[in-house]
């Protein structure tokens, strides 16, 4: 009984493999059909070649602009993070400091009263 279960699911996977293969090529010859499009639509506008490297050159800077900005905006959070962790460990290290313990040789005298002792019992 295992094995035709085992044959079902390898037919199940290569019409899976079939249909997900003919959709692909389908999205392959759309994407091209459109492609090929463009470049028509180019030609009949009749739109010098040097009109399209220049477009397409200010799409570039454009392009580098914006990166350099997010990079910029990038490195100012980072920097922020930074000064946050820095106020972060120097408050830490005050808190470290007003935790320490006093040494041995400033050793300071409590008079303390025990609370364990007991007060004077009255007797009849």
């Amino acid at each position: 009984m295992i094995e035709p279960e085992k044959t079902l699911k390898k037919k199940n996977q290569i019409k899976f493999d079939e249909d997900e293969a003919l959709r692909l090529q389908a999205k392959f010859d759309e994407e091209d059909r459109l492609g090929r499009e463009k470049v028509q639509q180019v030609e009949e506008a009749n739109i010098p070649s040097d009109d399209i490297q220049a477009k397409i050159d200010h799409d570039y800077q454009l392009a580098e602009r914006l990166q350099a900005q997010e990079q910029q905006e990038l490195t100012i959070k980072e920097k922020s993070t930074l000064f946050q962790k820095v106020d972060d460990d120097q408050e830490a290290a005050k808190l470290k400091e007003l935790m320490k313990i006093v040494p041995d040789e400033e050793e300071v005298a409590v008079d303390a009263i025990p609370l364990a002792t007991k007060p004077p019992s009255i007797v009849d």
